[in-house]
């Protein structure tokens, strides 16, 4: 069979008996590329989505300790030292890095041939 797309096609081969005649069978061609890719499709897709909740969760944790232990010490010593402006830059660099691995779900992952 040839296709005029780029794509391989993957077919499914079945030998059937034709009803009420003993000699007699029909060969059953049935293309299953789009069942196979979207398979692929959903396995990629599982791990993508676990691997970045994984990145997205051990991210977090320490994070948030950062910018609330930044803003606690912030506020502490508002009266004895002026804000300096590496203390706002680092809280700042915190959240930016907080939204951006919030933003990670819609980070598009391509799996890698390893041959």
């Amino acid at each position: 069979l040839t296709s005029s797309s780029s794509k391989e096609n993957i077919l499914e081969v079945s030998c059937q008996r034709i009803h009420g005649m003993a000699s007699k069978y029909v060969l059953v061609f049935k293309n299953v590329s789009e069942v196979i890719s979207n398979q692929t499709m959903r396995v990629h897709s599982y791990y993508q989505e676990a691997m970045l909740a994984t990145i997205s969760h051990e991210q977090m944790n320490p994070l948030h300790s950062i910018i609330n232990f930044t803003e606690y010490m912030k506020k502490k010593t508002r009266g004895v030292l002026e804000s300096s402006d590496s203390s706002d830059q680092s809280e700042s660099s915190c959240k930016f890095s907080n939204d951006s691995s919030s933003n990670a779900s819609s980070t598009d992952l391509t799996p890698v041939s390893t041959q």
